[in-house]
């Protein structure tokens, strides 16, 4: 503050002197009837004028990076992120395997996951590959020669206008912090001091924020992920099996199953042994109620046959 008012007052006596020389029409626009009022509104004035080009010089890099954002669009290279998927059907899924990560290496890429099950007669892998995008297309066709196509899809997402968008938001912003570390300079007030420093946390906070997100932008860009999905064909298996080995797995299979029923019925009897004492109650309740039943029908009889006799 101690500054700007030396500034100002050198500025007032500047004018006060012009105006008492008289030479120049700035001396008549100050006349005899101007108070120190009017003088000191003028100094102000003129301290703008001076510090008018620093300010306008930032506004004069943002055209320029305006006009260069709004060139035609057949002068940008556009910015895709291309990945693709491919289903094949191979003879061996492990030989299978063992191919793309051969074409993995062949192309600079690298194997980010690998996922293999056995079901059944059939088992099947999965396979992603990160790979420079000026390969994809390559990649692709060598993981079709593998074997059968069943399905195949690329995909594209056109990024430039994001890129374009994070790349003048960013410049911008360091424009900006460097005006923030200009002020600092010259403030010379702690709370203006921790002002300036809180706007320029704030600021550095959101380059760190689009910096990240323009990195992961243009290696999305830079990098495609393939997808392998391998089956094997089931079909070749049944016929690669001769015919003893058909009839061996045959007995096999019948045998297993012999077996699992003999064990089925061990483990009933076990059962029925384990519940003995439960059927020989019912057993013996079902005789006693059949005895004393026919023990009733007998005195049923007896009684009939004193009642004719008398």
């Amino acid at each position: 503050m101690a500054k700007v008012l030396q500034r100002l007052g050198g500025v007032a006596i500047a004018l006060t002197l012009a105006a008492c020389g008289g030479g120049g029409t700035e001396a008549s626009s100050v006349g005899p009837g101007s108070t120190d009022q009017e003088l000191s509104v003028a100094a102000p004035e003129a301290d703008v004028s001076e510090a008018a080009p620093q300010r306008t010089a930032p506004k004069a890099a943002g055209a320029s990076t305006e006009a260069a954002a709004a060139e035609p669009p057949r002068a940008r290279r556009r910015q895709l992120i291309k990945n693709a998927t491919i289903t094949v059907q191979v003879e061996s899924v492990d030989e299978a395997v063992d191919a793309l990560r051969s074409i993995a290496q062949k192309y600079n890429g690298d194997v980010l996951s690998l996922n293999a099950s056995e079901n059944g007669d059939r088992p099947s892998a999965n396979v992603q590959i990160s790979i420079p995008q000026i390969t994809l297309e390559s990649a692709l066709e060598d993981s079709a020669q593998l074997g059968s196509v069943e399905s195949r899809n690329v995909s594209a997402n056109d990024v430039t206008n994001q890129i374009v968008d994070a790349d003048a938001r960013l410049r911008n912003l360091r424009r900006t912090e460097q005006q923030y570390l200009k002020i600092m300079d010259r403030a010379g007030a702690i709370k203006d001091v921790l002002a300036v420093t809180e706007q320029l946390n704030r600021t550095r906070q959101e380059i760190e924020q689009i910096d990240a997100q323009l990195k992961s932008l243009r290696e999305q860009v830079a990098y495609s992920t393939l997808t392998i999905n391998v089956q094997q064909r089931q079909a070749a298996i049944a016929l690669d099996n001769p015919l003893g080995q058909q009839l061996g797995d045959s007995w096999q299979t019948a045998t297993r199953s012999m077996g699992d029923l003999t064990v089925g019925l061990l483990k009933i009897t076990l059962w029925l042994l384990a519940y003995t004492p439960y059927w020989l109650l019912l057993i013996g309740l079902g005789w006693g109620t059949q005895k004393l039943l026919k023990r009733q029908g007998l005195n049923r009889q007896d009684g009939q046959q004193t009642k004719q006799s008398s």
